[in-house]
């Protein structure tokens, strides 16, 4: 495991393409919190995320990708390019239906899947860079609380190729520095469903309800 930072921009994205394109893990910051991150495309490097955590195979992962125009290579987009452009870059995560494209070895128990736009240049350029997708999920073991600096999930080390120093995230005594990121189920046309509420629910709602006329699913969780 190498231990980075700090690392101009460019610097950073290479050390980390190595270790993604090697089929490995690696940790980074985000505009939420750490994150580990992998190829989509790899099977092997999708199950090192599980067992680093030490999580349960059934809960899915997110997927990472450097610009809003590729959320539909990946899913059924179900709202207007007005609504994506509100959303993202963000700290949001929209669920929809899944594209043959995606890896069958990603999430294999549902047909959904949730993809980020991070406002955060070292996640997107490194998406950028490596013209693919990448898996996410916070850096942290299963059950613990999400990571604003490196040291909070230092048990994880072992199991990473790479971790970037990005300093810390947030306040560590306000609780709701960890939230993560708003989960918005989009992936029927007209409603959504909130499934986690997240770090930026109040403007999500905003956008989704009064500026685009969406419905709130009233089972909603």
């Amino acid at each position: 495991m190498e231990l980075m930072g700090p690392l101009s921009l460019r610097e950073a994205v290479a050390l980390l393409a190595r270790g993604v394109c090697a089929g490995l893990v690696v940790a980074l910051p985000s505009d939420t919190v750490y994150g580990l991150a992998c190829r989509v495309g790899s099977p092997r490097a999708l199950r090192r995320v599980y067992d680093a955590k030490g999580r349960d195979g059934g809960k899915p992962l997110a997927v990472c990708v450097g610009d809003t125009r590729e959320v539909g290579r990946l899913c059924h987009v179900t709202v207007s390019d007005e609504v994506m452009q509100d959303l993202l870059p963000g700290p949001v995560t929209l669920v929809f239906k899944r594209k043959p494209e995606l890896n069958p070895a990603l999430n294999p128990s549902t047909q959904l899947v949730g993809v980020r736009v991070p406002e955060h240049a070292v996640l997107r350029q490194l998406c950028l860079h490596l013209q693919e997708p990448l898996a996410l999920t916070s850096a942290n073991a299963s059950a613990r609380p999400s990571s604003l600096h490196v040291h909070e999930f230092r048990e994880l080390w072992d199991s990473l190729a790479v971790v970037l120093d990005g300093g810390p995230l947030g306040d560590p005594s306000d609780p709701t520095s960890r939230l993560g990121s708003t989960v918005i189920d989009l992936s029927m046309p007209g409603s959504f469903r909130i499934i986690r509420a997240g770090v930026a629910c109040d403007r999500t709602l905003e956008i989704l309800q009064k500026k685009h006329g969406l419905k709130l699913d009233p089972g909603t969780g």
